[in-house]
């Protein structure tokens, strides 16, 4: 080893954590970022979150996985959106689901999983997602308002994912079932884009089904162009300059949003934001 790669190790000693003055949570990340472990990760993610905001005409993808509603992100989610921190998202379907549960005044409820176990919740109807749980009831109220909504839509028209979602936020809100402001809601009223490339798996999936046994419903969902439709956004991004960064939040999501780059078979400016690695590529 050299003495310039040596250097090159040492070269950047560990801050010790002070907070004085620290006063907002862009100051307090910041000064968490010159630590160690996940918090620098976190001041990491902030650079590169920068970076995406700065960079002209970037369009900036949410890949939303994980149980991001129930943990009291909805709010939050509506946030981004309204300020237009983030572009487009791309769901699960059950962040879906449990943000329309939301929507119509069904919040989740903490709990101690520690305490008590899952076969009494079950008795209680109480379904939990990891320290949360959602009443029966909600996902009960929301299958019947999501069922009637169904039949208000074109039958056996192929809809994207994004066309479906859009359709639906908008009954929601005019059809007077949404009490508040939710993710679904708002990408509706936006427009933008707002893909779920495995609605089949999640509540909503199921919902569709019951629509088609019960009810005699059509509602078809055209996956495939929801990859050329997502696409679109990738070129015509590319045609007007921008990059396209991509925001990570779980898995699934995260591997269809980035392989749009990818099937368009083009070199492009795309910002990689992970939990765990931040990058340009």
């Amino acid at each position: 080893m050299t003495q310039q790669e040596y250097d090159r190790y040492t070269s950047q000693p560990i801050a010790q954590i002070r907070f004085d003055g620290a006063t907002s949570v862009r100051a307090f990340i910041e000064t968490m970022a010159g630590s160690s472990y996940q918090v620098r990760e976190l001041g990491r993610a902030l650079d590169v979150y920068d970076r995406m905001l700065d960079e002209e005409r970037c369009v900036i993808f949410l890949a939303l996985a994980g149980a991001m509603v129930p943990a009291g992100m909805r709010s939050l989610l509506v946030d981004l959106i309204e300020s237009r921190l983030v572009d487009g998202i791309v769901s699960t379907g059950a962040n879906i689901i449990h943000d329309i549960v939301e929507t119509i005044g069904q919040p989740h409820f903490r709990i101690d999983p520690t305490r008590g176990s899952d076969a009494k919740l079950g008795e209680l109807k109480l379904n939990r997602v990891y320290d949360t749980v959602m009443p029966e009831e909600g996902f009960v109220t929301a299958e019947h308002i999501v069922l009637d909504l169904f039949g208000e839509m074109k039958q056996g028209h192929p809809y994207t994912t994004r066309e479906f979602l859009h359709e639906l936020g908008s009954l929601l809100v005019e059809k007077g079932v949404a009490k508040e402001q939710g993710m679904v809601t708002t990408m509706a009223r936006e427009r933008l884009p707002f893909f779920c490339p495995a609605i089949a798996d999640s509540e909503l999936g199921i919902d569709m089904l019951y629509g088609r046994w019960q009810r005699g419903q059509n509602v078809v969902i055209d996956t495939i162009a929801d990859i050329g439709e997502s696409s679109d956004v990738v070129w015509e991004t590319h045609l007007a300059g921008g990059p396209v960064a991509v925001i990570t939040v779980g898995s699934l999501s995260i591997a269809w949003t980035a392989t749009l780059p990818l099937m368009l078979a083009m070199t492009l400016p795309l910002i990689w934001a992970s939990e765990l690695s931040l990058s340009w590529k």
